[in-house]
């Protein structure tokens, strides 16, 4: 088995050495009779990220390679080119501020590669104040387009195989350039109706979010809409009732609120400008503090029915109320036990699949 795992970087000084080390022991104590590379493709940084990088000692060969370009795409599509020129067999990407990663992830993805699956997304035990684009966004409007339930379709950790990565390659767009790099993969498994699989990773622990959380929220919901197969939606009959087992979710403090309050703010002021008037008249849309569960999954409707026709003012009212309705769901839930909080975003599933069929 030929392995290569990809640690993508963009200023990741703090914690490159760390996860290097830890991947390494990883490689090491599962698959020391194998042919492993650890690949850093890093995007121009500022700091000392690849200095850090060549020096950090290991057992397994190190390669390096700078894209010159800012975008964690960039960096994933450098690392499938690798992959392909060399004869890689099974393609891992880890994040570089994962500070939870445990020895047997790279060992359970592999697992699931060896079945036979061609691409394999993560699930984590992550705070359920976390992986907002995911829950509001990402999470309901797969799993209605989807043939199965895919917990965390955008996430940071996937492994694939080389035909995953040789259709990827012949498929990817200008939007998997940065951060809808994940979303883009993972459409491109199910656009083409590869084996996909999920592995259990435990808690996650990383960077918090929030400072990007619009900007990410900008690139990925354009890479979601435009890529999506819009004939497939409808054809895959799930019972969305309910969530029987939480895999996604800890209980933690909630540290968010303070910049959440300002975050709805400035979403709620911009609302308000004449730019946006024409499509809130056409959503029905009124601008409130709080976004409910019912005006979301409209929103998302009415966003489903355009079929990727969606201009810019639109994304970014979308934008907006994608904000509005995450700090909604942290009220919501604050009080909630973890598998009512999860069950919110189960009843986004079934409330658009309602939808769908009503149609």
């Amino acid at each position: 088995m030929k392995l290569a795992v990809l640690i993508p970087t963009l200023n990741e000084e703090e914690n490159i050495e760390n996860i290097t080390k830890q991947i390494d022991e990883s490689i090491v104590k599962y698959y020391s009779n194998d042919t492993v590379y650890i690949v850093n493709c890093d995007s121009n940084s500022d700091d000392r990220t690849r200095e850090l990088f060549k020096k950090c000692i290991t057992k397994t060969k190190k390669i390096p390679f700078n894209t010159k370009k800012r975008g964690k795409g960039y960096n994933l599509i450098k690392f499938m080119n690798f992959c392909i020129k060399n004869s890689i067999d099974f393609g891992i990407t880890i994040d570089a501020d994962i500070k939870s990663m445990r020895q047997d992830w790279i060992y359970k993805f592999v697992k699931e590669l060896n079945k036979g699956f061609n691409y394999v997304t993560p699930l984590y035990e992550r705070s359920k104040y976390d992986g907002n684009l995911t829950n509001q966004l990402i999470f309901p409007i797969i799993s209605l387009y989807s043939k199965t339930i895919i917990r965390q379709p955008i996430g940071g950790e996937f492994a694939f195989d080389k035909k995953f990565m040789e259709l990827f390659l012949k498929e990817y767009n200008s939007l998997s350039f940065s951060y809808g790099i994940d979303i883009c993969m993972t459409l491109c498994a199910i656009n083409n109706d590869l084996n996909i699989s999920s592995v259990n990773l435990g808690m996650k622990i990383h960077k918090p979010g929030i400072n990007n959380m619009k900007k990410m929220f900008e690139e990925v919901a354009p890479a979601l809409f435009v890529n999506l197969d819009y004939c497939m939606i409808g054809k895959a009959k799930n019972e969305f009732n309910e969530c029987k087992k939480i895999y996604s979710f800890f209980e933690d403090d909630f540290t968010k609120r303070k910049k959440g309050n300002i975050l709805r703010e400035e979403a709620i002021s911009n609302l308000q400008k004449p730019k946006f008037d024409s499509i809130i008249r056409e959503t029905n849309f009124i601008i409130l503090n709080d976004v409910s569960s019912e005006t979301w999954v409209n929103i998302l409707y009415y966003f489903i029915n355009k079929k990727g026709a969606i201009n810019n003012v639109e994304f970014e009212f979308l934008t907006n109320v994608f904000v509005i309705r995450t700090v909604t769901y942290w009220n919501e839930i604050a009080n909630l036990s973890l598998l009512d909080g999860e069950n919110i975003l189960y009843q986004y599933i079934k409330m658009l699949n309602d939808k769908m069929e009503d149609k």
